[in-house]
């Protein structure tokens, strides 16, 4: 169990679902959290996906692992499990059953 510590508001309310073999169109890559790359749908959604989740060829990248980016809003003193990591992002559930990313750098959280 982790102790969320601070604040965190998602930045990104629809959620950005894209399935295994799936293509995107992906261009840059986040200076802030290495590792995640801004991928495009065929339907022209845009988001943020983990670069190891992608076989990249070129501007183009082929989805490895389904992937969802809900990102959870969490306030202190929340309590989460972690389901699973990506380059510093943490795939938790809350006491609630929601499911979601939460960046453990700017949320703060701690293994009590």
């Amino acid at each position: 169990m982790l102790t969320v510590i601070a604040d965190y508001e998602s930045a990104y309310p629809d959620p950005f679902f894209v399935a295994k073999g799936e293509t995107v169109r992906i261009s840059k890559k986040d200076s802030t959290w290495p590792g995640w790359i801004w991928s495009t749908r065929s339907d022209g959604e845009s988001r943020w996906l983990p670069e190891s989740y992608l076989e990249i060829d070129g501007d183009t990248g082929k989805v490895l692992i389904d992937y969802n980016s809900v990102e959870l809003t969490v306030r202190v003193g929340e309590q989460m499990t972690v389901l699973k990591e990506a380059n510093g992002w943490f795939w938790c559930i809350n006491s609630q059953g929601e499911k979601g990313w939460i960046p453990p750098d700017s949320v703060g959280i701690l293994e009590k």
